[in-house]
């Protein structure tokens, strides 16, 4: 039986550059750092920390969109890659960034994701996160698979944050900071909740 292809790599033929625009709340990271970004897509974030004089490294489960972030960003390094099994040597990044990619994972998985950044992060390195919080509003749209996860039609699926979360989450780590993103989306007339919660994390 042929295996199922993966619903990121699936999307990315289908759509092409699924992300688009300018990434807001881009994180300070020092000039000269080594960065990982987890889920990199098709090279959003990665052509900015560029701009920063950093070390970008991009890494993605889909190699569509590996191949479109090189294309994007010629000054970065991308690989392809799963979150839960990072290709890379133990402490060889001064950061990580992982926006909207550990909440595409189920809750052993983000476990297992949690303790590789941890791996692949020097000591005194940072973890930057963000990702969608149980307020916003597509939390409760399609199929529930665990608590406050649900499954689209395309076959991805979304973890919808809590705070408290966090800290059992990443429990290697100390936390630095934490808050919540709120912002109005107006549709079809009507006020809609988003919602992101934003985290900095440090390997002592």
């Amino acid at each position: 039986m042929k295996k199922a292809e993966n619903p990121w790599e699936s999307a990315y033929k289908k759509q092409g550059n699924l992300w688009a625009g300018h990434q807001h709340l881009l994180p300070e990271i020092e000039t000269g750092s080594r960065v990982l970004e987890t889920g990199c897509g098709n090279g959003k974030t990665a052509v900015q920390l560029c701009s920063k004089a950093v070390t970008c490294h991009g890494m993605d489960i889909s190699t569509s969109a590996i191949r479109m972030a090189a294309e994007a960003c010629r000054e970065a390094e991308f690989y392809a890659g799963d979150i839960t099994a990072i290709p890379a040597k133990n402490g060889v990044y001064d950061a990580v960034i992982s926006f909207h990619t550990i909440s595409h994972l189920n809750e052993s998985e983000r476990l297992t994701a949690a303790s590789e950044i941890y791996r692949v992060l020097s000591k005194g390195g940072r973890f930057y996160f963000r990702d969608f919080g149980r307020g916003d509003l597509r939390c409760g749209k399609g199929a529930e698979t665990e608590r406050n996860t649900f499954r689209k039609g395309n076959g991805i699926s979304t973890h919808f944050f809590e705070m408290n979360e966090l800290n059992e989450l990443f429990r290697e780590f100390e936390l630095i900071s934490s808050e919540y993103i709120r912002w109005s989306m107006r549709v079809k007339g009507h006020d809609h909740q988003r919602e992101e919660i934003q985290a900095v994390f440090l390997k002592e």
